[in-house]
């Protein structure tokens, strides 16, 4: 077995080279306002009957203030020049020419516009549009409406805890590259005193981050704000470093896993990818009880069952749910595998078993689709999303409908470019997660070790940490964007920060942003 995994793992590259296993990039900014777009019109519609739009060549802006009752169209707007800037504290700040001062901290792209949200009062949420008669039209259908203006009528996907303008700080939340992978006892160490052995999958309820720590062959529970580390589930020497494995289904630490790969959690229930075991896993939260609720220790395949335990998987990897399904990347199969959570049954949604690929599939069905080893897999509950490895890709996969496309990269196309659609290039993708508008991925072989964002609804991709086309791997906090990994796997959030299971560098990394 051991020799298997190493040569998946090997093909399966960010953890294997060890041997087993809102907003688009032109519009963040980070250090310099040159970042911005070129050209941006903004309306606020929250600035008590006054709207402003302004033109960014560079640097200064144009800034244009048209007064409007709601009787009345807007009228043309005067010019009024004022400059953006970059804040000690990173905001980004426009003053005009009257002096009037406007800090925005958090930016999302939706559709041809973007949403970006006043730091003094996050109830002010203002629209930058490309231009100015989109602009008008918008201010003119509110007028029609005959409301006052407020955040709710600017539309688009603006979350409470909307992720943030830059991803600036990088820290280390548990774990560390000193000292033996692996080597404590699991009840109760803190922080950078924990250890794990190359974690790969990462599930978070708000409360708790879960750990698939794949070589330790154990799952870890993470407190977030003490940072408290512990055994929920597996055999405590795999912890010692004895790589114990087995099938076990029984309590607590006395349960066994091969591999936990992938994770995820309804309710007080967590789901794992058992990839060396060919089955799913289901471990009580409360209790640390562990069942094995699809697949078969004794027979890898391909075979949907209405009994989950008679259905068979071949390395399954990652997992997602949208409370009432189970959703599979069934990597050795290449195919996207789902379980109902009612019965345990089990039915492919979309590929061919066996038949690796990159074709899309229209058909309405899922069937004609190939992936060529998908990993993680992500749900923003109407659509799956798939890291499909050996295509260096991004899958979608329309829920209702079962249609596959490629969201962005080029199959057999590797690198670490930011762009658009099939522009964009990654290099054998891992983990990924969604806050329902972006899409964040560990771009994590050896030859990337960076984390990039993808805007759904533009399929803009860029880096959030990391920089583009540097290959070094290493271990370095920071907070300039220029963060270093090392293999990085599983990614999810709690909807304010990212938490990256940065598997060889045995360590689970946190991700802040400005706020």
């Amino acid at each position: 077995m051991r020799k298997f995994v190493k040569a998946i793992f090997t093909l399966l590259s960010i953890m294997f080279m060890a041997g087993c296993g809102g907003g688009s990039g032109s519009t963040t900014a980070t250090t310099t306002v040159t970042n911005l777009p070129e050209v941006v019109k903004l309306s606020d519609a929250n600035v008590a009957n006054k709207s402003f739009f302004s033109v960014l060549p560079n640097a200064t802006s144009n800034t244009a203030y048209v007064t409007y009752t709601f009787s009345n169209t807007p009228t043309s707007p005067a010019a009024n020049p004022g400059d953006w800037n970059i804040s000690s504290t990173g905001s980004l700040v426009y003053i005009d020419s009257s002096s009037v001062q406007h800090t925005f901290t958090c930016l999302q792209q939706e559709g041809t516009y973007w949403l970006m949200s006043d730091a003094s009062n996050n109830n002010r949420i203002s629209r930058f549009y490309l231009d100015i008669t989109s602009a008008q039209t918008y201010l003119n259908s509110i007028i029609a409406a005959n409301v006052t203006p407020n955040g709710a009528i600017l539309g688009g996907s603006v979350q409470g805890t909307t992720l943030p303008l830059t991803f600036s700080n990088v820290s280390t939340a548990a774990g560390s590259i000193a000292g033996t992978a692996g080597l404590d006892s699991g009840t109760g160490a803190s922080g950078t005193d924990a250890r794990f052995n190359h974690p790969l999958g990462i599930a978070t309820d708000g409360t708790y981050l879960y750990v698939a720590d794949t070589y330790g062959n154990t799952i870890r529970k993470i407190e977030i704000g003490t940072w408290t580390v512990t055994r929920l589930a597996g055999s405590a020497s795999g912890l010692a470093g004895d790589n114990d494995s087995g099938t076990a289904d029984t309590n607590g630490d006395k349960a066994t896993f091969n591999l936990p790969t992938g994770i995820t959690i309804v309710g007080t229930s967590l789901y794992v990818a058992d990839y060396g075991n060919n089955t799913i896993r289901k471990v009580d939260t409360n209790t640390g009880i562990v069942t094995t609720i699809a697949g078969s220790s004794s027979e890898a395949g391909a075979v949907d069952a209405t009994v989950g335990t008679n259905a068979r998987f071949y390395r399954p990897f990652g997992i997602t749910t949208d409370g009432t399904n189970l959703y599979v990347a069934d990597c050795g199969n290449h195919l996207i595998r789902k379980i109902v959570l009612s019965s345990n049954a089990v039915f492919t949604l979309a590929g061919a078993a066996g038949s690796a690929g990159a074709a899309d599939s229209t058909d309405g069905t899922g069937s004609t689709a190939r992936f060529n080893l998908p990993t993680q897999i992500a749900t923003d509950g109407s659509n799956l999303y798939v890291t499909d490895f050996n295509n260096s890709t991004i899958r979608q996969i329309v829920m209702a409908t079962g249609e596959v496309t490629t969201l962005a990269g080029s199959a057999g196309n590797t690198g670490s470019v930011d762009g658009i659609k099939n522009a964009a290039r990654f290099n054998r993708p891992n983990g990924i997660t969604t806050d329902g508008v972006n899409l964040y991925v560990t771009d994590s072989s050896y030859a990337s070790n960076n984390i990039r964002r993808i805007v759904i609804s533009t399929r803009y991709v860029d880096t959030i940490q990391g920089v583009a086309g540097d290959t070094g791997a290493g271990y370095v906090n920071n907070s300039n964007g220029t963060a270093k990994f090392n293999g990085p796997a599983g990614i999810t959030t709690d909807g304010i920060r990212l938490f990256v299971a940065d598997s060889l560098n045995n360590s689970i990394r946190l991700i802040r942003g400005m706020q």
